[in-house]
């Protein structure tokens, strides 16, 4: 079952003992965070050591979700001063739950809840320019979530260009430093588009970086079933890091396939995977025990 339909399903299942437990100062809604990471990788370009990786994943500006939250994350992010600003996708959301469709709740009095392309246009134009405050050297680049396509993947287009925010869609861009560099890959959506790494090409040597920025890391697990050198780093969100953790059971579900990219980090051999717990919140307007993030990777060599 997808989380979206677990979540509409199970809204007023557990609400009376959500309410008690968030009465318990438990609920991590809007505790923004910021997650700084070091990862040491064997092949990274003496030229790239302590080079610093902005990432934004899940904003979901909507509804549930107001600008000033986004507008906290990217002030975070930009006193970190990252090199570069990567975002992992699902930038709007429009709820579809029981308790959004029986209560009218929302948080943000400025997003209207009908579904049409003019309300998204201005929806993805309030995250964009909200981003756009942030001004890395090397740029703002992103990648497609379901939640995007869902409701209209060739306006995110549009007002990205708009922006000067770059969408990678099976797409990359090299950064070079004198006679160094590295690959930063995206792909488009494992649910919704037709990811690919038929463009990412083949190492020239075991001494080349490659970094996949990609919404949902089941497609990761994909690419690592069937081979552990096509990348060096992977970047993802989508799964909230569960959104919803009660005590003792942990969260209900993270919505991907492959349990080890549930959050956070993951190593396997010279691979590493980092699954982002993003900033917004979809069907069920909370996050229990699960504070949304913003991420400062700095990048080393052992």
């Amino acid at each position: 079952m997808e989380r979206r339909t677990f979540l509409k399903y199970c809204s007023f299942g557990f609400g009376a003992g959500l309410a008690y437990y968030l009465a318990n100062k438990a609920m991590t809604t809007d505790n923004i965070v910021l997650e700084e990471k070091n990862l040491y990788f064997k092949n990274l370009p003496k030229k790239f050591i302590g080079y610093k990786i902005g990432f934004l994943s899940d904003i979901h500006i909507g509804p549930y979700v107001p600008v000033s939250w986004v507008d906290k994350a990217v002030k975070l992010l930009d006193k970190a001063e990252p090199d570069i600003l990567l975002l992992g996708g699902d930038y709007i959301s429009m709820p579809e739950s029981i308790i959004s469709q029986i209560l009218g709740y929302t948080r943000n009095s400025e997003a209207k809840t009908n579904r049409n392309k003019k309300n998204y246009r201005a929806l993805f134009n309030t995250a964009a320019k909200s981003l756009s405050q942030i001004k890395p050297k090397d740029g703002v680049h992103a990648v497609y979530g379901n939640h995007d396509r869902w409701l209209s993947g060739k306006i995110c287009k549009e007002v990205f260009e708009e922006f000067n925010i770059n969408l990678l869609v099976n797409s990359s861009i090299e950064l070079t430093k004198e006679d160094e560099k590295i690959l930063i890959y995206g792909t488009d959506d494992h649910w919704t588009g037709i990811p690919s790494i038929k463009n990412l090409g083949y190492r020239k040597s075991s001494r080349d970086f490659r970094i996949i920025l990609s919404h949902n890391p089941d497609f990761i697990s994909e690419i690592l079933y069937r081979s552990f050198n096509d990348f060096d780093l992977a970047l993802c969100g989508h799964t909230h890091g569960g959104q919803i953790k009660l005590p003792l059971f942990g969260a209900p579900m993270y919505n991907v396939n492959d349990s080890r990219f549930q959050e956070g980090l993951y190593t396997d051999g010279f691979v590493k995977v980092y699954t982002s717990r993003g900033l917004g919140v979809v069907e069920i307007p909370y996050r229990v025990n699960c504070p949304p993030e913003v991420t400062l990777i700095t990048l080393g060599r052992y």
